[in-house]
């Protein structure tokens, strides 16, 4: 900038330019997160340009009840992440689904990839969380 002037000011509302874009500086984290998309949005990058994700958080975050509840499945937002070599037992956060460019995702490691198993699991607890239906695991089986 010019004179030593800042190229950035505070500002406490929205306030887009003319296009209706803004460009912001912000705070965040960096987290492991669990891709929510199809595996094959992943595998072909001319059909997609986003993939959904939901943050993954450590147990250890939550007390021992709320751990308890997040294990045994009665928190539909709350995926139990546990088991995983070389993790910490952890769940993924259905509420803060969001989408991040598939280059994001294409640069970054995959650690593990589920089971059929635990994919079918996992697709109940979206229908749960969504839907407010739950799918009996021995239907749900049949189903796929």
């Amino acid at each position: 900038m010019r004179q030593g002037k800042s190229g950035w000011e505070e500002l406490t509302g929205w306030s887009p330019g003319n296009n209706g874009v803004g460009h912001y500086l912000a705070a965040g984290k960096m987290l492991p997160c669990l891709v929510v998309s199809h595996s094959c949005d992943l595998e072909k990058p001319k059909d997609t340009a986003r993939v959904l994700i939901a943050p993954i958080r450590p147990l250890t975050a939550f007390t021992p009840e709320e751990r308890e509840l997040v294990l045994q499945r009665s928190r539909a937002n709350l995926v139990p992440l546990s088991e995983i070599p070389g993790w910490e037992d952890s769940c993924a956060d259905l509420r803060c689904i969001s989408y991040v460019d598939r280059q994001m995702v294409a640069a970054s490691e995959r650690v593990v990839s589920m089971t059929e198993e635990a994919t079918k699991i996992f697709q109940a607890q979206l229908v749960l969380f969504f839907t407010r239906i739950v799918v009996p695991s021995d239907e749900f089986n049949k189903a796929t």
